[in-house]
């Protein structure tokens, strides 16, 4: 029997279980008898784990599993950059590598990963270089966001790698919200007629609880949802416009037009009046919020992300519960309604070289109630009055803005907003 501490052993069982599912596979007796199957393993079970996650107490027992094919680097648990790499390169055939918050590490190294089929990078806040992108011939999905400090060189070589492969008719996938980039890099023969053409899967980091679920769009409604977050950025910014300015117009625009889909929500799904609104199960997507004008709150952070993008700025999806009351995290508020769930977004901005937190979805509520905003810049002290934040721990933000510059900011996107508008109704 071989002895695994308690929480790396529950992650070690529940994949050995869904292998035996997979597989159809019996449980062998002597493991049902266990008093604590979570600690104790046959050694010959160790070799069903294909799918490993790693946690703070596990390091000491990595060379028991020689069958890994996903490795998950997920934990709250910080690692050191060079525990990270350690851990990568102990498995060479790995298909996919997962790689979250882990906020230590600047560098990763894939040049021992020749097998690597998918690769999601996420929320590590001061990672800055991966090496090793352009030798992966079998990799095909690549989800890499919100991490802040990562050069821009490496964005435009994902961009490049999956325009070069897509080309050469491979099944390609990337994050939707590095479509500006993806357009950039696109050689100047292909048109965007063609682009449509590609196998190319744009995919959306949705977070359901600790889960990520990926929503796939075709290139088709990608670029005909950036084309439109295009045109709203095209239509009320102006490059003489501040950063600031640019996001008060953008988050006006939200809060004007976008509704939250509380039947969407309940349903999970996006419907209203029993017809399909959106994209299936989107109620977190931006492309519902875009195009449809309904989602709940990570659409509306998504929608944000894009549209703040492509005006040049940068943002991050932050989760969060929405109350620091034990009692009531199972609740959220969004207006004066209430629906039972303890999972939320918000986004954090980055503006002339500071950081604020907004919560775009309870401002919409507010402001399509005829109420004012109350969560529009604020530093994080002051956002976690009523949201407990997720890894955001080493995050240093600004002050929150003062009343009178709030008031302006908003006052100038009003008035960008009628102006363009009314233009456009007398045209």
């Amino acid at each position: 029997m071989i002895n695994l501490p308690y929480t790396f052993g529950e992650k070690v069982r529940e994949s050995i279980d869904n292998y035996r599912i997979k597989n159809k596979i019996p449980t062998p007796k002597e493991i049902e008898k266990l008093y604590n199957p979570k600690q104790q393993f046959l050694e010959t079970e160790l070799d069903l784990v294909e799918e490993l996650y790693i946690t703070r107490d596990c390091l000491n027992y990595l060379d028991l599993f020689k069958n890994i094919k996903v490795l998950n680097i997920t934990c709250a648990y910080q690692f050191s950059k060079e525990q990270i790499q350690e851990i990568i390169d102990k498995y060479k055939d790995l298909e996919e590598l997962n790689i979250a918050n882990q906020n230590q590490v600047t560098c990763i190294s894939l040049e021992k990963q020749p097998n690597l089929q998918s690769l999601t990078i996420r929320s590590n806040k001061n990672l800055s270089r991966i090496h090793g992108l352009n030798e992966l011939s079998n990799l095909f999905e690549i989800s890499i966001y919100d991490n802040p400090e990562l050069l821009e060189i490496y964005i435009k070589l994902i961009c490049a790698k999956v325009s070069r492969e897509a080309l050469l008719g491979k099944v390609c996938k990337l994050d939707l919200l590095h479509i500006k980039e993806l357009l950039e890099v696109m050689p100047k023969s292909i048109s965007l007629e063609q682009l449509k053409l590609l196998d190319i899967k744009f995919v959306e980091q949705l977070k359901e609880n600790s889960k990520i679920e990926r929503l796939e769009h075709s290139p088709t409604q990608t670029i005909y949802v950036y084309e439109k977050a295009k045109e709203i950025v095209d239509k009320y910014i102006k490059e003489t416009d501040t950063e600031k300015q640019k996001y008060a117009i953008i988050n006006e625009w939200l809060c004007r037009n976008v509704t939250y889909d509380y039947e969407g929500m309940r349903k999970h799904t996006s419907t209203s009046n029993g017809q399909q609104v959106g994209v299936k199960g989107g109620t977190n997507s931006c492309v519902n919020a875009i195009l449809s004008k309904r989602c709940v709150c990570q659409g509306y952070t998504k929608a944000a992300q894009l549209l703040l993008k492509i005006a040049g700025i940068n943002s991050y999806d932050v989760s969060c519960m929405a109350s620091e009351d034990e009692q009531v995290l199972r609740t959220f508020t969004i207006g004066e309604e209430k629906t039972s769930n303890s999972n939320h977004s918000l986004i954090r901005v980055s503006l002339d070289n500071e950081e604020y937190y907004s919560d775009i979805t309870w401002d919409a509520g507010r402001i399509q109630k005829g109420k004012t905003r109350e969560y529009f810049l604020l530093s994080k002290e002051d956002i976690s009055v009523n949201h407990k934040l997720i890894d955001e721990e080493d995050i240093e933000t600004s002050n929150t803005i003062s009343l009178v510059e709030e008031d302006s900011l908003l006052e100038y996107a009003r008035n960008r907003i009628e102006e363009v508008d009314k233009k456009k109704i007398t045209r």
